[in-house]
């Protein structure tokens, strides 16, 4: 008797499916929040774990995040006026970014949906989106290097100290006993 697959689609189907999962993931690691930031192929948002998306700068894409941090650290008006010259600098560049992802994302739908689905052409595609997150996570440490250099010891520590207790309340609501595995 010939053994039943819990998949029953054709083998390339799965690896086509298995490869636009992989890319959306790949893709979503660094991505800031707020609109700055690539999309997955259905046009939404993305994250990933252990990034607190945009490489540790979850305000990345929050204006009124950023703005309540520079308040508990007690920011000077010159550090702000750095800040947001930083930050905006980031924004525009992970929006094209965005558009990039977008475009991707489409051509993949292209793919998919091809008479005859192209192993290398899904592959190619696929190598484009590592490209494409990779400068998207080098753009967001390059922002957060900045910002380092602007801020003391001490104010990053209590941003720091702030983004934890942030996570943990989120976790608390989302009824997680432990923290993810990252």
């Amino acid at each position: 008797m010939k053994p039943t697959s819990r998949f029953p689609l054709p083998s390339a189907l799965r690896t086509l499916a298995c490869a636009a999962l992989l890319g959306a993931g790949i893709a979503a690691v660094a991505a800031p929040p707020g609109g700055a930031h690539p999309v997955s192929m259905a046009g939404g948002p993305m994250g990933g774990p252990g990034m607190d998306r945009a490489g540790g700068l979850p305000w990345l894409g929050h204006p009124a995040m950023l703005q309540r941090l520079l308040d508990e650290v007690d920011a000077t008006t010159a550090q702000r006026r750095q800040i947001r010259e930083i930050v905006g600098s980031a924004q525009d560049d992970l929006s094209r970014q965005r558009a990039d992802a977008r475009r991707l994302g489409e051509q993949f739908a292209e793919l998919f949906v091809q008479p005859t689905v192209d192993p290398k052409a899904v592959e190619a595609l696929r190598q484009k989106m590592l490209a494409l997150h990779d400068q998207s996570s080098q753009r967001s440490t390059q922002a957060m290097l900045e910002v380092s250099r602007v801020l003391s010891v001490e104010q990053r520590q209590q941003i720091a100290d702030t983004m934890k207790e942030r996570r943990e309340a989120m976790d608390n609501r989302r009824g997680r006993s432990d923290p993810p595995r990252r």
